[in-house]
Parts: C-alpha cells; sequence; structure tokens
C-alpha cells in the first residue's frame, strides 16, 4: 500500500468514534495542516475498531478522557453550585416523615421599607388685605331698663301685731298721780292678746314689759325698729296702742299719706303705708261702728304719727281715753277696757277675711344710655 494510502485509512480510523457518538461526519483535514506531533500520533499502531452493521443496536460506550497538555481554564466565579444530596428514605417508611426530612429552602425575606422623613415646605406668608373701614351705625334710643320683679312676702290674715306705745324710761303721758301711759297701753294690750289668741290669731307685742330691751334683743326699742318689727310679720293688721288723760272713749287715727294704687317691693321708708292707706281707712270704719255699737263715744281723725307712716301693713291708732270726761283714773277701769277689747277684737275677727293686699308693683323702669352697636 502506498504511503498516502496508508495515511487516509488512518484518519479515518481517527475519526470513526468521534462520528459514531455525534452521528456526525467531521471534514477530514489535509497533511498541510497537521503539526508534526500530530503526524506522529497519526502514525502509532492503534486497534482496529469492529465493524457495525448500521441496523443492529449500538452498544453505549464510554468514551475514554483526552489528556489535554494545555493549561487549565481558572474557575469562573459564576461556576454552578453542587446540588445538595437528597435524603435516603427507608423503603415503607411514612410519606410525612420523608417530608419533614426534606430540607426547606429558606424563603426569601422582603425588604422593609424605611420610612423617610417628610419634607415640609413652609408657605410664603401672603399680606392680609387692608380691612375696608366699616360705618357706624346710628345710636341706639334709650330704653327702659328696671330691676327684675321681686318676691313680695306672703301676707298673713291670720297676724296681728300690738304696739304698746313707750316703755323704759319713755313714760309718755302722765295720765294722773301714779299713772303712766307706759303702763296704760302695756296693760291694754295684754288684754287684747288674750282675746285675740283665743279667736284662733297669732298676736306679736313689740314689748312684753316695761323694758325696751330683752335677752334676744339688748338693743333699745326704737319707732324703727317697731315698725321692722310689724313689716315682718305682715300681719293683717297693726294696732298702735296709746292713751290720754283728756276727752273719753275712743280716738282712731290713721295715715295723712295719700293713697297709691298698688305696692312697691322696696317702698320708701318714710311713705311705706301709702299703698295700705285705703284699707287702713276700712279697717277703722269698722272699729267706729262696733264702738257705736258698744256705746264707747269715739273720735275718728288722721295724724303722722310715728311710725304709722312707715308700715307696710293695714295700721290704726287706738288712743284709749278715760271713760267720762274729767276723770282720767277711770282710763284703768277694767269693765271699761274689756268693753272696747272685745268691740276691738271682734272687728278684727271679720276683718280676717275681709282684707284685701294692695297690687304688686314693678319700679319704675329707668332709661339707659344707648349702646353703639358695631
Amino acid at each position: 500500500m502506498k504511503p498516502s494510502t496508508h495515511l487516509v485509512f488512518a484518519l479515518a480510523l481517527a475519526t470513526l468514534p468521534a462520528a459514531g457518538r455525534a452521528q456526525k461526519t467531521a471534514t477530514p483535514q489535509t497533511p498541510a495542516t497537521l503539526t508534526p506531533e500530530q503526524i506522529r500520533e497519526l502514525h502509532a499502531p492503534r486497534e482496529a475498531a469492529p465493524l457495525v452493521h448500521p441496523l443492529a443496536k449500538k452498544p453505549t460506550t464510554t468514551t475514554p478522557a483526552t489528556t489535554s497538555t494545555a493549561p487549565k481554564a481558572a474557575a469562573s466565579p459564576t461556576a454552578a453550585k453542587p446540588a445538595a444530596a437528597k435524603p435516603i428514605v427507608a423503603a415503607g417508611a411514612p410519606a410525612a416523615k420523608a417530608q419533614a426530612e426534606k430540607p426547606q429552602a429558606a424563603k426569601p425575606q422582603a425588604a422593609k421599607p424605611q420610612a423617610t422623613t417628610p419634607q415640609v415646605t413652609t408657605p410664603a406668608v401672603i399680606p392680609a388685605p387692608a380691612a375696608k373701614p366699616v360705618a357706624a351705625k346710628p345710636t341706639a334710643p334709650p330704653q327702659p331698663v328696671g330691676p327684675p320683679p321681686t318676691i313680695f312676702a306672703p301676707f298673713n290674715r291670720s297676724a296681728i301685731v300690738l304696739d304698746a306705745s313707750h316703755g323704759g324710761q319713755d313714760v309718755g303721758a302722765r295720765l294722773a298721780d301714779n299713772l303712766l301711759e307706759k303702763d296704760v297701753t302695756l296693760a291694754f294690750a295684754q288684754r287684747l292678746r288674750s282675746l285675740l289668741q283665743a279667736r284662733g290669731f297669732t298676736v306679736v307685742l313689740t314689748r312684753e314689759s316695761d323694758s325696751l330691751t330683752t335677752d334676744t334683743n339688748p338693743a333699745p326699742l326704737t319707732l324703727d325698729s317697731r315698725a321692722g318689727i310689724a313689716n315682718h310679720a305682715r300681719p293683717a293688721a297693726c294696732l298702735l296702742l296709746h292713751a290720754t288723760g283728756s276727752g273719753h272713749g275712743m280716738h282712731l287715727y290713721t295715715s295723712e299719706l295719700a293713697p297709691t294704687n298698688g305696692e312697691l317691693p322696696t317702698p320708701q321708708w318714710l311713705t311705706a303705708q301709702s299703698a295700705w292707706v285705703s284699707q287702713s281707712k276700712t279697717l277703722a270704719d269698722n272699729f267706729k261702728e262696733s264702738l257705736t255699737r258698744a256705746k264707747v263715744p269715739l273720735v275718728e281723725s288722721t295724724a303722722s304719727i310715728r311710725p304709722v307712716d312707715s308700715l307696710t301693713c293695714p295700721a290704726v291708732v287706738l288712743e284709749l281715753a278715760p271713760k267720762s270726761t274729767g276723770d282720767a283714773a277711770s282710763i284703768s277701769d277694767s269693765e271699761y277696757q274689756q268693753r272696747v277689747a272685745e268691740s276691738v277684737a271682734g272687728v278684727l275677727t271679720l276683718w280676717r277675711n275681709q282684707v284685701q293686699p294692695p297690687a304688686h308693683l314693678n319700679p319704675e323702669p329707668t332709661l339707659s344710655k344707648g349702646l353703639v352697636s358695631q
């Protein structure tokens, strides 16, 4: 065989295994492209490969690793990691146990968003528009202004006030050598009180004895304090008891103030009786009729006698005179005083249901200065 023929046959044998694996036909290299080292390798003796029929089943062959003289390449940093070895599970073991022994891949944790501090932008300050001048409104006309309505004290129809005049060092008139007005008025007040209490009245005496002071009220009893006691009681009547050595019978007096059509909550002290003058005159007329039937001579008149003008109730001055003219001592006769006292008590018994308190008035309003509303 010629040398050229031997070279071609050797190249065919060298390329036959590779063609069997890849089922591809490699293009033979020409001798001009081979290196001397390759040529020597080709001339080395090789075992002939068995011929295999094309339709026969190909046996599995292991290609021997070719030793390369070239230097090894550096390992790539992105080389694939070796697969984790799977655990071997014995046959017949529960599936749950096998699944429990499988390594679980760690779940990736989502990165937590970091809170960012919002930036606050300060708005620009815009100057406010200039205020428009407001035209002043006309002044409101004066309006009447008055205090709120006052609640009046209740009127007590079953109360009677008896004021025995004088007392203490104030002896009053000297009726006889050993008879003083202060003693006569106190005795008559005590007699009248017994009759009125028997008729169901509540009787208030401004003084219980000859003294003008008491344990509860050490201050001396004055004319104004007598009026204050009566006004506090709000009685159906207040009788101011006096005595005189002139004339005879009974002298009746009422206030000289002009009557008014109602009562103010805070009346003037020296004219408080004006709202009750009409009722006082009616009560005096009733006394006149009763004493006339009892055959007691009487004199009726008006006078400004303190403290009658300061009383806020029907008020009558009863001045007891001697039984007969010229006999001053007869004023102390018990039968005479009893007859007068019973006549007075009988009138008051009927008066309890007849008395009519005056209307309650509110103070007159005063004009206040108008306020300018903006």
